[in-house]
């Protein structure tokens, strides 16, 4: 587990409410929230303040709030005290982390690329502590105090040397450190056991303790972003990690994953029909580069992304956009979003639109296996609802003057599909023949641990045992029309534990059914024993079964010797 921590008092001497004060528009301390969040790197993101509007503020983005105590709020506190009161706190509630970073809430030039890559640099080289840190811009050797006015040199035998002959010394970024929690609460020190650096450029690092100090940090703020907007990354062959598939075909048309080759044409045509979009003005260039950049590509990075979005081609030419957007990973249900070229609009929308939803329902349906998708859309193209209820969508809901357009207000319609292709039932004394069928596929064979023929009697007998056995799960899968498609049986064992196996009907394989039907029968286990563990064992050669569990929330555990096979061992517990 790995918790960030933001410790932003309200109080401040020399630059009054530092932590909450607006720069470049925008409260100081929003910067570290985001950057924190934008990571993807923790469980958890954490603000220790004693203040009510920092408190407020932060909980808008959604963080934990970790109201201070009253002697580590003075100006005598230090970052260690705080830390360790919050990670006291954590430990009495059982969520001690492995890992913190702490980020100071006045580091606004601080990106989550360095946090990334800071994290990676601890953890291969195993540090306790990572220190965030600068080179000094002139050597501290030939540097000097004062002693009533006269000058002391801090090494005098450094002074006839060359500056390039002097070794290069750094010093603490005052932006970030990373730390192991254990360390932390052993030694209250964050530069305790094996510490180490992670370098920053100046343009990156300015201390901020006066109004001089503030302005420099906003100007460096400003020459980083007119950079990052000078890098624009071009894409065209990207894979989503949620995706085993990243192309998805029907005739002549087919979704690939969002190109940057198409943002452009995506621009004009998002301006054109801004009528019907939820978008409050025309898009400009810098808006859509903006966009690409800092909202698409980072989708590309994400286990789970909040949307999922596609060029839509035609003979390999790119005829709209669109995707799941909205996307909800614990419900499994996401909006449908879609826009085409306005040229095309008027004579081949419904044409068009129909072979779209039928690609999108691959991504749902067949792959990602949502339960809902929907669309959301202004009561302004009754063309746009004919297509889906002859593709079987449902209008689920008219919210009645839900939205002003032209001067009016109109109705927002919801349409919807559920997913409803597979059910299930417990098998009877009737499905003997079928399951002996199944056992002694030629590929099941194969694939088992007993690669030996079954005998009916034989298998008559074990059917009928299972059948009365309280320790097994038998789980039979049909499709609306009743054809079979697979079964799953899960066996408890002692120790809290449970063994897992599946087959499908030879006819149904290749159609995406062995993660869904492995995915629907362990979560069901596992609703009712929520104490247990599922064991998978995979042949290490039988790849395809091995990925449809990995699908269907199954975790590679380790690979060990099985029956005297090599195998792949996988497992899943209750979230």
């Amino acid at each position: 587990m790995k918790v960030c921590i933001i410790p932003a008092r309200g109080g401040s001497k020399r630059i009054p409410r530092k932590n909450i004060r607006p720069f470049l528009g925008r409260p100081i301390i929003e910067y570290a929230i985001k950057t924190a969040l934008n990571s993807k790197l923790f469980d958890e993101v954490i603000v220790s303040t004693d203040d009510i509007e920092i408190v407020t503020f932060s909980e808008s983005f959604g963080v934990i709030v970790h109201h201070r105590s009253k002697e580590n709020s003075d100006d005598f506190a230090t970052t260690s005290d705080v830390i360790v009161e919050v990670l006291r706190d954590l430990e009495s509630k059982n969520k001690l982390p492995e890992t913190v970073c702490c980020i100071y809430p006045t580091s606004p030039l601080l990106d989550e690329n360095d946090l990334n890559e800071a994290i990676e640099v601890f953890e291969k080289q195993g540090f306790d502590s990572l220190v965030s840190s600068v080179s000094f811009s002139f050597p501290p050797q030939r540097g000097f105090y004062l002693d009533d006015n006269i000058v002391q040199l801090v090494s005098a035998e450094s002074m006839p040397k060359r500056s390039q002959d002097l070794p290069k010394q750094f010093h603490d970024a005052g932006s970030f450190y990373f730390f192991k929690s254990k360390s932390m609460l052993d030694s209250k020190n964050l530069w305790a056991g094996k510490v180490g650096a992670y370098i920053l450029p100046e343009s990156k690092v300015q201390d901020i303790d006066t109004e001089e100090d503030w302005k420099m940090a906003e100007l460096k703020f400003l020459q980083l972003s007119k950079e990052k907007k000078s890098e624009f990354e071009e894409w065209s062959d990207l894979k989503y990690k949620c995706l085993q598939k990243q192309i998805y075909s029907q005739g002549e048309f087919k979704i690939v994953p969002i190109r940057s080759i198409d943002r452009h044409e995506i621009q004009k045509w998002r301006n054109e029909q801004i009528y019907h979009l939820r978008q409050d003005k025309p898009l400009s260039s810098e808006n859509q580069e903006n966009y690409f950049q800092n909202t698409v590509l980072p989708l590309f990075k994400e286990n789970q992304p909040k949307q999922i979005l596609f060029s839509f081609l035609k003979d390999n030419i790119c005829i709209g956009y669109g995707g799941l957007v909205h996307i909800n990973w614990i419900d499994r249900n996401a909006e449908i979003s879609f826009v085409m070229n306005t040229s095309l609009e008027k004579d081949l929308f419904s044409f068009y639109w129909s072979n779209y939803l039928k690609l999108i329902e691959k991504v749902a349906f067949d792959e990602i296996e949502f339960h809902k998708i929907y669309t959301f859309a202004f009561d302004v193209r009754p063309h746009l609802y004919e297509v889906l209820v002859n593709s079987n969508y449902m209008e689920e809901a008219r919210l009645k003057e839900h939205c002003f357009f032209d001067n009016k207000f109109l109705d927002v319609l919801i349409h919807s599909k559920i997913n409803r292709f597979i059910k299930y039932r417990k098998p009877s004394i009737e499905d003997a023949a079928l399951y002996y069928e199944w056992a002694n596929d030629k590929t099941v064979r194969i694939n088992s641990y007993n690669t030996s023929e079954i005998d009916y009697e034989s298998h008559l007998n074990w059917f009928n045992a299972k059948l009365i056995d309280e320790n097994c799960l038998m789980y039979l899968f049909q499709n609306e029309i009743n054809d079979n498609i697979g079964q799953v049986r899960i066996q408890t064992q002692d120790n809290f534990t449970a063994l897992i196996g599946v087959s499908i009907d030879p006819i149904q394989r290749g159609k995406g059914y062995a993660s869904r039907l492995i995915r629907i029968a362990s979560d069901d286990f596992l609703s009712k024993n929520k104490d247990y563990t599922i064991d998978a064992f995979i042949k290490d050669d039988n790849i395809t079964s091995a990925k449809s569990f990995e699908k269907a929330g199954f975790i590679l555990k380790e690979m060990l010797n099985y029956e005297n096979v090599k195998s792949f061992h996988y497992i899943k517990k209750h979230p």
